[in-house]
């Protein structure tokens, strides 16, 4: 895990490599649309970043409770007579559903 220096050094080289890329600005109103532009960019790379963060902890730790089957799930194993566990992730259980309704 990063510490807190290193992560606000990496979001400043995100930063400035997207700053770079941008055209050269010729007046005030050049100015104000690319500053807008820049940050715009930045929060959107920054939301895939977390995004990308997330799904690999849900990789990691397959059975935490975002990843358990859910209700509608249970409920319907049930109908189908299909055992699971309190474990059983939403993968599995739509696996065990596909497998029992082929």
């Amino acid at each position: 895990m990063e510490n807190f220096n290193e992560a606000i050094e990496k979001q400043v080289k995100i930063f400035d490599d997207i700053n770079a890329k941008l055209p050269v600005v010729v007046s005030s109103v050049d100015t104000v649309f690319r500053e807008k532009t820049l940050l715009a960019i930045f929060a959107e790379v920054n939301k895939d970043l977390r995004m990308r963060e997330i799904n690999r902890s849900r990789v990691a730790s397959p059975n935490n409770a975002a990843n358990l089957a859910s209700d509608k799930q249970k409920k319907f194993m049930d109908s189908l007579k299909i055992p699971y566990t309190a474990s059983t992730t939403k993968k599995e259980a739509s696996d065990l559903i596909a497998a029992k309704t082929a």
